[in-house]
C-alpha cells in the first residue's frame, strides 16, 4: 500500500512572494556586477539584466496586489453570508 503524505501546497501569494524575494536578490546581485566590472559590455550586459529584472519585479507585484485584492473580496463576501 502506497502512503500520501499530506504536502501543503503553498497560497499563491506565497509564492509570488517567493518569487518576488528571488528577483530582488537578482538585482542586488546585477548591482554588484555592475559595480565590480570594468569590461564594457558586462557594463552593458548588467544594464539590459537590470531593465529586465525590474520589469519582472514590477510584474509580480502586480500579480501579488492581484492576488491579495481577490483574497480581501473573498474574506469580505465570506463574512457578509
Amino acid at each position: 500500500m502506497l502512503y500520501q503524505r499530506n504536502v501543503v501546497k503553498p497560497s499563491p501569494l506565497s509564492e509570488l512572494t517567493g518569487e518576488i524575494r528571488v528577483v530582488e536578490q537578482q538585482i542586488k546581485d546585477n548591482e554588484r556586477l555592475f559595480n565590480m566590472t570594468d569590461d564594457d559590455c558586462m557594463v552593458e550586459y548588467a544594464i539590459h539584466q537590470r531593465s529586465a529584472l525590474f520589469a519582472r519585479h514590477q510584474s509580480l507585484l502586480r500579480m501579488a496586489k492581484g492576488v491579495g485584492n481577490e483574497i480581501n473580496r473573498e474574506t469580505v463576501n465570506a463574512g457578509s453570508e
